[in-house]
């Protein structure tokens, strides 16, 4: 799918809208008028991602419930991913619950991290299943938004981050990346069981007819 269909399908459009309007703001302050403190430590653009963050991991948890199958483990492990980011960044920048501190300590996150590998595994497991009906994910919304999240967060924000792209303001779009990357996470997670139970549909009516 090419950049500009993308950009034109249905929700897309207004998805590519949000996040383009958020990013003119914030380079406008940050930038144009020199507020530096939106994209450094425990700025706007910071605290933002971890609400993204947050509200991602509770999509993907009402969608364990309503998944099952490879969806479900999908989906938990997003859940968990997305958890495991967000308390990351939410105790290096606010005062947290002892239960966050320790899920993202050394010692509490070993069990966690343990059922995050065994979720990947099984993911991994699938990988058949999910190349083979590649395209068909890509039409779908959560699908389509989750390989842009993965886009701009391993491919753009990692690129800001070890400068293998230079530009001025760096860190800026270090930031607003990673912002884009976790906003189209959370509407995947928003859209994932209704997506990812329409590809269930479409392969067991073909598996049929």
């Amino acid at each position: 799918m090419s950049l500009a269909a993308f950009i034109v399908r249905g929700k897309n459009l207004l998805s590519v809208a949000g996040i383009a309007i958020a990013g003119g703001v914030l380079a406008y302050f940050a930038i144009g008028q020199g507020q530096e403190s939106i994209y450094l430590e425990n700025g706007l653009m910071e605290n933002s991602q971890i609400g993204l963050l947050f509200l991602a991991f509770f999509g993907f948890f009402y969608a364990i419930f309503r998944l099952a199958g490879r969806h479900r483990i999908l989906v938990m492990f997003l859940a968990l991913l997305c958890f495991l980011f967000a308390a990351r960044e939410f105790q290096e920048n606010f005062n947290v619950p002892k239960i966050i501190l320790y899920l993202v300590s050394r010692e509490g996150r070993t069990v966690p991290l343990i059922v995050l590998l065994v979720l990947f595994g099984r993911i991994i497991k699938d990988s058949k299943h999910y190349l083979q009906h590649f395209s068909r994910y890509l039409q779908s919304y959560a699908g389509l938004y989750i390989f842009v999240s993965a886009l701009l967060l391993l491919v753009f924000a990692q690129s800001f981050d070890r400068k293998w792209i230079v530009l001025p303001y760096l860190s800026f779009w270090e930031e607003y990346a990673e912002l884009a990357a976790y906003y189209y996470l959370m509407l995947a997670s928003f859209v994932a069981a209704p997506s990812f139970a329409a590809i269930d549909a479409e392969l067991a009516a073909a598996a049929n007819g």
